[in-house]
């Protein structure tokens, strides 16, 4: 997964997707969010988060979803009526390597940053609301 790489190589990613956008749409002027709205896509950065979500997504309400992935994130459970459901429980990472950036590590911060309807959804819903959102 690209979204653990090095900062300059996901700069790199970014920067080769914006000079395909340009020669396709034949653009050279306009910034890279609007050659991005141009096609009614979202940036790489924002793709692969979206894709981290619904993967969080399935593996919390799908039965059939893989066990590997339902160990990855628990959800955490108090007697308190807070606010916010679904949230899910960060664990103390060990390094910033191997914690901080891991999947379930970033998944889950992701995840507990959604509003709460968004969370509550059905899937289809949940997709729609998170296509609109912006992570950058």
């Amino acid at each position: 997964m690209w979204h653990f790489c090095g900062a300059r190589n996901t700069d790199k990613i970014e920067v080769l997707n914006k000079r395909i956008l340009r020669f396709i749409l034949g653009d050279f002027e306009s910034a890279y969010y609007n050659l991005l709205d141009k096609v009614n896509c979202a940036s790489l950065y924002n793709k692969r988060i979206h894709n981290m979500l619904i993967l969080l997504y399935k593996s919390l309400f799908l039965t059939n979803y893989p066990n590997y992935m339902k160990n990855m994130f628990t959800l955490r459970s108090t007697i308190y009526n807070l606010r916010g459901n679904y949230i899910l429980t960060l664990r103390m990472p060990k390094s910033t390597t191997y914690g901080l950036r891991s999947f379930s590590y970033h998944a889950a911060n992701q995840w507990n940053s959604l509003p709460d309807f968004s969370r509550t959804a059905n899937f289809n819903d949940f997709k729609k609301v998170i296509a609109n959102l912006d992570f950058m």
